[in-house]
């Protein structure tokens, strides 16, 4: 089920790369982790370095959530050339380390 935002402190700390930002979010709203914006992203979707997805996946967010094209978070980075971003997604998911 999406869960709309208009955009989430979160999402906005994501698309600008501000880990602190980041932080914040996710201790003032944890809850925020799965939470997507108007094209069906989660923070996930679109991280772009590699400390902040790390942050992320620590906040055990829905691994299957798909944006409006039908990707995961890992299909998406894969898909915008990030692929290192992609198997560290895929690592945490096989290694268990999401709670």
């Amino acid at each position: 089920m999406r869960q709309l935002s208009i955009e989430s402190a979160l999402i906005s700390a994501v698309k600008a790369n501000d880990e602190a930002a980041v932080q914040a979010a996710l201790r003032d709203d944890p809850g925020s982790i799965d939470k997507q914006d108007a094209g069906g992203n989660t923070a996930l979707h679109l991280a772009t370095s590699e400390p902040i997805l790390v942050m992320l996946l620590w906040q055990s967010p829905d691994l299957t959530i798909t944006n409006e094209d039908g990707r995961t978070a890992a299909a998406e980075q894969a898909d915008n050339r990030r692929t290192h971003l992609s198997a560290v997604i895929i690592m945490f998911q096989t290694a268990g380390l999401m709670f």
